[in-house]
């Protein structure tokens, strides 16, 4: 009797249609990649974390390992031939045989670790810079509720933005806090409309680490979504939520967050806000410590990114680095 022939296209016939290669389990996330996935979000792309995954995760040799067993049980029962014939014939035609199985990987990594990532807390900065506590009450009540499109004249939240001035006395950035999912905002692209609902309204001062925030019930505040604009609190040196209060990452939760179709994106001249320097000044000095092996740099304040540091008792009080010489006054 002839020697049974039987070909690629035959074994492939056998595979399923779709497969699952890569497992990933409930507790790996992205919550300690926030740094790429803030690159993300203001790129509007994911392309990062793509480049990314293969770093985080085991190999798919496991995966399709499996399968060939399963393929080979199918093939001896289709072509009624030994288990030594199969092993050749798999042997003989496995990369063409692996290639198929990856043409029909169905499973999607990122999809999974971004269900299983934590909820953030992001702040939307408007571009305001807010005086400090010597500039005079009314300006900086005028310049707020300018900023969140309050009529002037309407007195109802006037008490609430004073407190939220005097607080802060350092003065800062006027941003809006929320609490959500990051996948929502990886690809928004900057022709919507973004829309606020039960404004968490803060002041922040990245540099001298303070700020203040209260919270506007039933406000709306809409306007044109600028991916540059929003951040995830934690990848912020004195993140207002963790290093300046230490809340818990939800205290801004109420708020709500929506996006509108624009039918014309406005021509705008794109300009750098002060908080935007101050990030990227820091992420030059993050990447210089990063870098040196734990090499400290004159001027930055950022006092973890410092080794010998001890406190001065003598006027001017603070702590002092002796290495290269930065001082925080008291």
């Amino acid at each position: 009797m002839d020697k049974q022939i039987i070909t690629t296209e035959q074994i492939k016939s056998l595979l399923d249609n779709k497969y699952n290669l890569y497992y990933t389990d409930y507790r790996e996330n992205l919550d300690e990649q926030l740094d790429i996935v803030q690159k993300c979000i203001h790129n509007n792309n994911k392309d990062i974390l793509y480049e990314n995954i293969n770093k985080w995760h085991i190999n798919i040799d496991d995966s399709i390992e499996y399968i060939l067993k399963e393929l080979k049980e199918k093939i001896s029962k289709t072509f009624s031939i030994s288990s030594s014939e199969v092993n050749i014939l798999i042997d003989e035609n496995r990369d063409s045989i692996t290639n198929e199985i990856l043409n029909r990987d169905d499973s999607d990594i990122l999809k999974d670790l971004l269900h299983n990532t934590s909820k953030q807390t992001f702040f939307y900065e408007l571009g305001v810079e807010i005086g400090d506590d010597t500039t005079p009450i009314k300006e900086r009540l005028h310049d707020v509720k300018k900023a969140l499109k309050l009529k002037l004249k309407d007195k109802t939240f006037d008490d609430k933005i004073i407190e939220l001035c005097d607080n802060a006395s350092y003065g800062g950035s006027l941003v809006l806090y929320f609490y959500d999912n990051i996948d929502y905002y990886l690809e928004r692209k900057g022709n919507d409309n973004i829309i606020f609902k039960n404004l968490h309204v803060a002041i922040i001062d990245t540099y001298n680490g303070s700020g203040s925030n209260i919270y506007l019930r039933d406000v709306i505040y809409t306007t044109i979504y600028n991916s540059v604009n929003l951040y995830l609190c934690k990848n912020i040196k004195y993140s207002y939520t963790f290093e300046v209060c230490g809340m818990s990452s939800d205290w801004c939760k109420n708020t709500i967050v929506s996006f509108s179709k624009r039918k014309k994106m406005p021509v705008k001249e794109i300009v750098k806000t002060k908080l935007q320097r101050d990030i990227e000044i820091d992420n030059m000095y993050k990447l210089k410590w990063n870098n040196g092996n734990g090499t400290c740099t004159s001027g930055d304040m950022d006092i973890k990114r410092h080794k010998n540091t001890s406190y001065i008792n003598e006027f001017p009080c603070g702590m002092r680095c002796s290495t290269c010489g930065t001082f925080w006054i008291d």
